[in-house]
């Protein structure tokens, strides 16, 4: 009969009242230890601890369990001493030790041990997370916890850090890389994240350990960590594997192995399924492949900052600093999260937000604009109590949501925008009125005060990129230029919030402004008796819960008045 894996070792049944049990297993360059006990019909006949895979202990065992049955008053002649003898031989011993060396750590349980001890974790995650779980604004609390753990300056980068991390258990996790002058805290801002995430979620890698990437077991749902940009490998299978994994959320990589058979050497793809996360920090940009595959965060190092961190340390110095917050609430969030929580999350106003992101459009915006849904989801999952479901299971995100994404990226999305215009072409092309024409190089020279070989590169990319317009046809002529198409920085990085939610409503919001005046005065020429949600929301591809808040926020403004026995909304000189 085949041995059978108990909490503490292993067990065979060689006949019927027959058992061997061996327990206190320790496997060491000596071979396999254990204490061994033969039981008959429940009685324990010999034990003895021994080394399994050593000839002379097993005879030895077997020779003892022969002597201890005749000091007992058995005979060779009697069924139990025969029984033993014949079928505990130094064979079995040896077979037992194969077991003992296959067993896991762990042995495997039944599906009812394994969905009662689930219930049971998830049970004290959600005990230990406590009011966290329910809280309209977690990153709020967030923030509390960083600061009085001890962090200093603008919270942005830290929290986009969390969200980050959190991202994980969405289809695609966001990838960061913070980047700053070196002593500007990039690692702190890190640490600070890392602080509210279980260790066991994250695997961090210094520049002595690139390569051990490669032989990570599970990534999925993890998140990488490269504390330093020059960590990560420029070349070979290590390399590529972290451009996959920025790319695709997947680890990925290729390795040349002989075939022993052939005796060729074949290239072989490795697969390491995810989602996986990738942040890094850096003091300049990364190399272009990696460049537009992480989200930029730049971290504040203007003399302001610089005063709230040195007189945060200066308080723990001094004894002053405000006690230390609890992390336990914080790292039991996102064990539920993991065991209990719901992850896929749609976004009813994703095509709304695409179709108002500003222009002009660069091309990387295909890879940060997938960014900016994840941090749009990760909200959503973070406060999944409070949201509703779709028919399928699905959170759905809200607004809201966005709301809180649009601020904490926004940065991100203007430092992207500065790289792709830098501040001197930028203001090379301000330097053109927007009704002039016909400006010559030269003349453009002086405006800046610098020579026209200077400028001359920038007018070329300026041109290339449509932010200025050469009206002579001629080639070899001087040129006679004039302003083009939008800038990056000429407008808002990110869509505003409220604009998404005007755009998935029809519904203004709570100002006396132009659009109010414009919609209200819609609503009483086409509702003279006031609307319904249902009536409006029929008037278009709009979101039955926006418009209900919507309107709901302008009577509450006194801009509507809201007849509840009818459910209609209505103009204030409605009656």
């Amino acid at each position: 009969m085949p041995c059978t894996w108990t909490p503490s070792g292993v067990h065979l049944v060689l006949v019927p009242g027959l058992t061997i049990a061996a327990d206190d297993l320790a496997l060491d360059r000596y071979g396999q230890k254990a204490l061994v006990t033969v039981q008959w019909r429940g009685q324990v006949c010999h034990r003895q601890r021994l080394n399994l895979d050593d000839p002379r202990q097993r005879k030895t065992f077997v020779e003892r369990l022969v002597l201890a049955g005749q000091q007992a008053g058995m005979t060779l002649q009697t069924q139990p001493l025969r029984r033993m003898a014949n079928r505990v031989t130094p064979a079995v011993l040896m077979r037992v030790g194969e077991a003992c060396r296959q067993r896991p750590p762990t042995p495997p349980r039944s599906p009812a041990e394994e969905q009662a001890e689930r219930a049971r974790t998830i049970a004290a995650a959600e005990h230990a997370a406590g009011a966290l779980l329910n809280d309209p604004a977690i990153l709020d609390r967030v923030c509390d916890a960083m600061w009085a753990n001890g962090y200093a300056g603008d919270l942005t980068p830290a929290v986009l850090a969390y969200v980050a991390l959190t991202s994980r258990f969405t289809d695609r996790p966001i990838n960061l890389a913070l980047v700053a002058d070196a002593a500007a805290g990039k690692n702190t801002t890190l640490d600070a994240a890392l602080a509210l995430v279980p260790e066991e979620e994250v695997y961090e890698f210094s520049a002595g350990s690139p390569r051990a990437l490669l032989y990570l077991k599970d990534l999925r749902h993890r998140v990488v960590v490269f504390k330093e940009a020059d960590s990560i490998p420029n070349g070979g299978a290590a390399a590529s594997g972290v451009r996959a994994l920025a790319e695709d959320n997947r680890l990925q990589y290729a390795l040349t192995t002989l075939n022993r058979k052939t005796g060729r050497f074949e290239t072989e793809t490795i697969t390491k399924s995810g989602p996986t996360g990738l942040l890094t920090t850096s003091t300049r940009g990364l190399p272009h492949q990696l460049n537009t595959r992480l989200l930029p965060v730049p971290i504040a190092a203007d003399p302001d900052t610089t005063r709230a961190v040195i007189r945060a340390k200066a308080q723990q110095a001094a004894g002053a600093a405000p006690p230390r917050q609890d992390r336990e609430p914080f790292l039991a969030l996102q064990r539920w999260l993991a065991l209990a929580g719901c992850h896929p999350v749609i976004v009813p106003f994703a095509k709304v937000l695409a179709d108002l992101m500003p222009k002009p459009l660069n091309v990387r915006l295909r890879r940060d604009f997938v960014q900016l849904l994840s941090g749009v989801k990760t909200l959503a999952l973070l406060h999944q109590r409070q949201r509703q479901q779709a028919p399928g299971g699905e959170i759905l995100a809200t607004i809201e949501d966005y709301a809180v994404v649009e601020e904490l990226f926004a940065p991100s999305f203007a430092a992207i925008a500065e790289d792709l215009c830098p501040p001197m072409i930028w203001d090379m092309v301000d330097a053109i009125g927007s009704s002039e024409k016909d400006i010559s190089e030269t003349q453009l020279a002086h405006r800046l005060r610098l020579t026209k070989q200077a400028i001359s590169p920038r007018v070329r990319r300026a041109l290339k990129e449509g932010w200025l317009v050469n009206d002579e046809p001629r080639r070899g002529l001087p040129y006679r230029l004039r302003r083009g198409g939008l800038m990056p920085g000429d407008v808002l990085p990110l869509p505003e919030a409220d604009a998404v939610a005007y755009a998935v409503s029809g519904v203004p919001a709570a100002v006396r402004n132009a659009p109010y005046l414009t919609f209200a005065a819609d609503l009483a020429v086409q509702w003279p008796d006031g609307v319904t949600v249902a009536e409006w929301v029929g008037q278009g591809e709009r979101d039955p819960g926006v418009v209900r808040q919507r309107l709901d926020a302008l009577v509450a403004a006194g801009l509507l008045v809201h007849d509840p026995a009818r459910t209609r909304y209505g103009v204030l000189f409605w009656a």
